[in-house]
């Protein structure tokens, strides 16, 4: 019995909340990329758009970390996600988002999340919640699983923050090795949260997300590649 608890205990996945030193944000290669965006199904493969990802390091506020810009093309649309999070943990800070349909501000103090959501037209609607657990920024949870101390069985259960899925989300991940991808040796890491299943290829050394699949229903993918 009490061995059977011991391997229990041993086989399961460590909770690493936002400010976890485990974390090592100082491990990641900063700079630009780009990306397409590709719906995959049964009709084949179709090109929507484009992603842009600026990381660098910044001073907001006194603060200097480390600034996640994102701007998505979409058939003419664009919509721009910041994210500012400390340089060593990750653990966020704010994060901005606006497109022509609404922005959102996001401020991060441990548990607690404030902020507002304002539509293009009508009254913005203010944001305060407090969290069982520090919550990472959604918005950069594949730059949070790559500066994750990954090998091949890892697990680990990361909460993240979703406004428009109540607040806290969890992702249970697990890491396995993978075949290259053009060339570069990655790690598979898969995260599954209650209502999606993603996949991210990260590159080993420079620990770059190179891909990342995001299964949307049976037979029906996007998938957000490095051009």
């Amino acid at each position: 019995m009490l061995a059977s608890l011991a391997v229990v205990l041993l086989l399961a996945p460590d909770t690493i909340a936002a400010g976890d030193s485990v974390v090592r944000g100082r491990s990641l290669l900063l700079g630009t990329t780009i990306k397409q965006l590709v719906m995959e199904d049964s009709s084949g493969r179709q090109v929507l758009g484009r992603l842009t990802q600026q990381l660098g390091t910044a001073t907001i506020g006194g603060k200097t970390g480390m600034l996640s810009v994102q701007t998505f093309d979409l058939g003419g649309k664009q919509t721009v996600d910041s994210s500012f999070a400390d340089l060593r943990t990750l653990a966020p800070i704010l994060h901005r988002s606006h497109n022509e349909s609404r922005a959102m501000t996001l401020d991060f103090d441990l548990a607690r999340v404030t902020g507002a959501v304002k539509p293009s037209s009508g009254d913005a609607k203010a944001i305060d919640q407090t969290t069982a657990v520090a919550t990472f920024d959604s918005n950069i949870a594949d730059v949070v699983f790559a500066a994750l101390p990954l090998s091949d069985g890892y697990s680990a259960s990361i909460p993240t923050y979703i406004y428009e899925e109540g607040g806290l989300v969890w992702n249970e991940i697990t890491v396995t090795n993978a075949q290259p991808v053009d060339g570069v040796a990655v790690w598979l890491v898969r995260a599954h949260t209650a209502k999606r299943d993603v996949e991210y290829w990260i590159a080993r050394q420079s620990r770059t997300v190179v891909k990342s699949r995001y299964q949307i229903a049976p037979g029906r993918a996007l998938v957000i590649e490095r051009i």
